[in-house]
């Protein structure tokens, strides 16, 4: 729930051209710190909430490359959470995470790279003194 609220904070503040303030982030992190604490049932617990940390800082950043790159991490965290709290479903369903996140980074990064490429192309054409 409380990773909802945080993606709908940091939405509303988007879609109304409001910037992200330190107070939220520090918010969102002393809450998901709290709620590690109370769900502890171990050292492994330190996981969740390294991945929840993690990725609020992440959505807090308005550049998508740490969202991309936070995402592909917290998806092997899950996994060894889930494996060392014996879900198989949850390893399963993290692993197709995983996939889906890491394609989208390649997607992401091939894309930035094209764009980069066509628009370096553009400049040398524009530049060009025969073009003129």
């Amino acid at each position: 729930i409380a990773s909802i609220i945080r993606t709908i904070w940091y939405y509303y503040l988007e879609k109304n051209g409001l910037k992200n303030d330190w107070a939220s982030l520090i918010i969102f992190e002393v809450i998901f710190l709290a709620l590690g604490i109370v769900t502890w049932t171990g050292a492994q617990s330190l996981l969740p909430i390294l991945a929840h940390t993690a990725l609020t800082f992440a959505v807090w950043k308005p550049q998508i490359i740490y969202y991309k790159v936070i995402s592909l991490t917290n998806e092997c965290i899950f996994i060894t959470y889930d494996f060392l709290i014996g879900s198989m479903f949850g390893m399963c369903t993290e692993i197709i995470l995983l996939f889906v996140a890491l394609f989208g980074l390649i997607y992401y990064l091939t894309r930035q790279a094209t764009r980069d490429k066509n628009f370096s192309i553009i400049m040398k054409v524009l530049n060009d003194k025969n073009f003129r």
